[in-house]
């Protein structure tokens, strides 16, 4: 018989064995232990010559002199038991055995040496109390007796065990109900989801509204102390809670009772962050033995990408506005332009009679950063006299469109222009 026909054929002794006499339980070493490596020293399956127990590795170094531990939660009555410890005991050394109840050690017993290899022993440990959800670990060594020699040194017995029995003592055990809860979560954003795997594909920035069901599949026992629990990524902002407490990030959703059959439903509203994978967990449990752990927690999962933008980026221009520290910049041609230190408009040049004086060209006591040498000037295309007189270059929106002016009359005449004055290029 391989191993999955054993463990069918446990699951369904089992059944019958508890429905028939529902005080005794057998937990067999290979099959029922789900966690066989509960300490840094790991167990392996040996089913040579039709063993079937839990042994330590003795040829790794490290794992000599070191006691291995399996573990299994306890889901039957709680009560009073005592129980019995079916070992194996070996030639080449005595192994110890401990059995705990949550990490407490209840007693320690050390093999028997014996004359045939694999020979069984039994060990018992009576009047152990046991509830329901305790966490029930068997531990042992491997040892040598330094009398059987394997290699340039001695063999070591493997701390070798086959099962563990639960025998309830009369009147100490209470009746303990079951029930079977479930837990689903959905988001808003999964609908859409063609891989249909309870995922979604979002943006920082985004939101989502999640629906948390618990679920009663019992036909006949009301779920009692009925606690869902809602873990959030730290990339998640919770908006909404609907009758749930926060802690951090943790949700807890106090449901109290659950009729067989009915569900109930918390919605809660997230925001997303950060970029990465952003996960809501929710777990669910009561008061009563659930009997299908696989179904009480549930996830939803978001790729969080980074915010995308419909803004529209325009170009943009520098113009010069005569002030080289702080240039204008614009994204328009037709946008206003204004000095950094003093606002301007340009604004036409009114041409009145020339009733200017000659000025000093050496007039360093003048406050003008542009004076003009001369009030008039030929233009030599057309050989007239321009006049300049308009033209003010003081502060303000006066000087600066004369400064303007000059600058374009500069271009169409050919005048260079100085700290103190200008000259005509041309002559």
């Amino acid at each position: 018989m391989n191993l999955v026909q054993r463990l069918f054929s446990f699951t369904i002794l089992t059944a019958l064995s508890l429905t028939a006499h529902a005080q005794s339980y057998t937990f067999e070493a290979i099959t029922d232990f789900p966690d066989i490596n509960a300490s840094p020293i790991p167990y392996y399956r040996d089913t040579g010559g039709s063993r079937n127990v839990l042994a330590i590795n003795a040829e790794v170094e490290a794992y000599r002199d070191a006691f291995a531990t399996a573990t299994v939660t306890f889901a039957g009555e709680s009560g009073t038991y005592n129980l019995t410890l079916n070992t194996l005991g070996e030639l080449d050394g005595d192994c110890e055995y401990r059995v705990s109840i949550n990490n407490t050690i209840i007693d320690t017993v050390t093999n028997p040496s014996v004359t045939v290899d694999y020979t069984p022993v039994q060990h018992t440990f009576n009047n152990v109390t046991i509830n329901t959800g305790d966490v029930i670990a068997v531990s042992s060594n491997a040892v040598s007796n330094g009398q059987i020699p394997e290699g340039e040194a001695f063999a070591f017995a493997r701390g070798r065990w086959g099962s563990l029995e639960l025998n309830a003592v009369e009147g100490t055990t209470e009746p303990q109900t079951l029930t079977d809860l479930s837990v689903t979560v959905t988001s808003d954003l999964t609908s859409d989801n063609p891989q249909n795997d309870n995922s979604a594909a979002t943006e920082v920035g985004s939101s989502t509204t999640a629906t948390l069901t618990v679920t009663n599949a019992s036909t006949d026992t009301v779920a009692t102390g009925v606690i869902l629990t809602v873990e959030l990524s730290e990339a998640l902002t919770v908006e909404t809670t609907d009758s749930c407490t926060l802690d951090d990030s943790t949700l807890t959703c106090d449901i109290e009772e659950l009729s067989p059959g009915a569900s109930v439903s918390r919605v809660i509203d997230v925001s997303f962050d950060e970029e990465g994978t952003a996960n809501i967990t929710a777990s669910v449990q009561s008061d009563q033995i659930d009997t299908n752990n696989e179904n009480d927690s549930n996830t939803v999962s978001f790729n969080v990408a980074a915010a995308t933008s419909d803004a529209t980026v325009l170009p943009t221009d520098t113009v010069d506005n005569g002030n080289d520290d702080n240039p204008i910049i614009t994204d328009s041609p037709d946008a206003e332009v204004t000095d950094s230190d003093e606002a301007f408009t340009t604004e036409p040049v009114t041409e009145t009679p020339a009733t200017t004086e000659p000025s000093d060209t050496n007039n360093e006591t003048s406050d003008n950063p542009f004076d003009i040498v001369n009030t008039t000037t030929t233009d030599e295309a057309t050989s007239a006299p321009v006049d300049t007189s308009a033209i003010t270059t003081g502060s303000g929106s006066g000087g600066s469109s004369g400064l303007l002016f000059l600058m374009m009359l500069a271009g169409m005449t050919g005048l260079r222009f100085t700290r103190k004055g200008y000259a005509n290029l041309t002559h």
